[in-house]
């Protein structure tokens, strides 16, 4: 895979995680809320190999399967949650038995230690360590500690590493996160531990009127690995372009009901970010697109291309993403008694409300629970337009209330 490549497309999962922790202080990373989104990432090819995303029936994100262009399997990935449906372990299958070529031995395993609110206290990485290809055991080869300021953001990390229980194993860095009056990250600085003082690197992000981010300088004390990543928008916000000015990702739009805000990217906790830097964050799914800037429209496609190359990419077709319907799960459709009494007349489907549900919302799906329209509730009368469903049933949720309706 080439190198600048690869680095891009993971800077953009990176920058995707910032924003969105911005905006929450504690959120439940892979889940996919259906109450408020329509659309989910499903998978995306990327340089060879396709990346695919499997949720559970409440949304969250089960499995990750990365198959090579021959079908056969590369890795894959597994999630746990706690019982608040907090993201707490990730286990990567990423090398298979020897007698058996079955993927199932874990190869590295994310630990996330939360508080009571549900915050990430401690992340650890686990790895294989041992020359038998089929030793199982895992060691811990780093451990962040995390503190929040008073907003609950991330205010400070410290990180150890080397093999625990040795002579090796001592914190080396520490991360100082600095956030602007939108509680947006506009600096990290990364200084050795415990010997205060020695600055190793930072990076500095600017952002556009609408808050997204049009750079990210880099600038290390220790070596010569500084630069500049830079972000490129339309007039309605999506992004164009961006990366590295010699190497950048261009992003196509091409389903314009794909609306951002309503469609789910799976991003790992922040936890992760401040560990490997924002320029580089190694997360476990390539090709992300800067999420967090919010354009109006998901992409459907991304490709490199050196600065001034005007020549079509032979890897022009490798940055798809698809998407699909997020289903209604049993979790906003429970199995209760119809409460509603809907009518179908001349194609349109309506209700009588109480009043108290004007202002909520509802949704509509199909006896599979894939979701086909939602909205906000209005005025006492529901309205719909239904003319161009297939007969069936189909089930009406407004606010609390359910039904099943026959076309």
């Amino acid at each position: 895979m080439n190198v600048n490549k690869l680095f891009l497309s993971l800077l953009l999962g990176a920058s995707s995680i910032v924003g969105a922790w911005a905006q929450h202080a504690v959120k439940r990373e892979y889940f996919c809320d259906p109450a408020k989104y329509q659309y989910r990432l499903k998978s995306y090819k990327h340089y060879g190999q396709l990346f695919t995303y499997n949720y559970d029936e409440k949304g969250y994100v089960k499995s990750l399967v990365v198959t090579k262009d021959d079908g056969s399997l590369e890795s894959r990935t597994l999630f746990y949650y706690d019982e608040k449906g907090y993201f707490i372990r990730l286990d990567d299958y990423g090398r298979p038995r020897m007698a058996t070529g079955e993927f199932d031995i874990v190869s590295r395993r994310n630990d996330y230690e939360r508080n009571e609110q549900g915050q990430v206290v401690t992340f650890s990485i686990y790895q294989l360590l041992g020359e038998d290809k089929d030793d199982e055991t895992l060691t811990k080869t780093m451990e962040g500690k995390f503190t929040y300021n008073e907003k609950g953001l991330e205010s400070e990390a410290i990180f150890t590493a080397g093999i625990e229980g040795s002579t090796n194993w001592a914190p080396f860095r520490k991360c100082k996160v600095v956030y602007d009056a939108q509680d947006r990250i506009i600096k990290l600085d990364q200084v050795a531990y415990p010997e205060v003082g020695e600055k190793l690197m930072d990076e500095v992000l600017e952002y556009n009127e609408r808050g997204q981010i049009t750079k990210l300088g880099y600038n290390s004390y220790t070596g010569n690995k500084n630069g500049e990543l830079l972000f490129k928008y339309d007039n309605e916000g999506n992004l164009l372009e961006s990366g590295d000015p010699d190497f950048p990702v261009t992003y196509t739009y091409e389903n314009k009901s794909l609306v951002c805000d309503k469609v789910f990217f799976p991003v790992p906790p922040m936890a992760r970010s401040l560990y490997y830097e924002l320029r580089n964050n190694l997360i476990f799914s390539l090709g992300f697109p800067l999420f967090y800037t919010r354009p109006t429209t998901a992409p459907s496609k991304e490709v490199m291309k050196m600065a001034g190359d005007d020549a079509e990419d032979e890897d022009d077709d490798e940055g798809m993403f698809v998407y699909e319907s997020v289903p209604m799960s049993n979790v906003l459709i429970p199995a209760v008694e119809n409460n509603l009494k809907p009518t179908v007349a001349g194609g349109r489907l309506s209700v009588e409300l109480p009043n108290e549900l004007v202002g909520q919302s509802y949704f509509l799906c199909n006896a599979e629970g894939v979701l086909l329209q939602r909205g906000v509730i209005s005025s006492e009368l529901l309205t719909l337009e239904v003319s161009d469903l297939p007969h069936g049933t189909y089930l009406l949720k407004a606010a609390n209330q359910n039904a099943k309706v026959l076309l």
